[in-house]
């Protein structure tokens, strides 16, 4: 696209945060989604318990909610930009 380009013009960041969060947003949700609980016996007691279902996080954060605060950034970074607060 020529010397330059990505410098003076911001939406390719923006465009490709954007889609990072709607990918987060589609595999945390898949992944979250997928598990079940599972009900095991002890064989020696016969006590019955459920193990609960994976949860995918990162940082204590479902992965679902990492593509809303991708998004909420990414406005963020876009308005403290037009006003010359922050250079990216």
């Amino acid at each position: 696209m020529g010397d330059g380009f990505y410098t003076s013009h911001a939406w390719p960041k923006y465009s490709a945060v954007a889609l990072g969060a709607l990918l987060c947003r589609v595999v945390g949700s898949w992944l979250n989604s997928a598990g079940r609980p599972k009900r095991l016996r002890d064989l020696d007691s016969g006590e019955e318990f459920v193990v609960p279902p994976p949860t995918h996080e990162f940082l204590y954060i479902k992965m679902d909610y990492w593509g809303v605060i991708g998004v909420v950034a990414s406005i963020v970074i876009s308005v403290l930009g037009e006003f010359d607060v922050i250079r990216f």
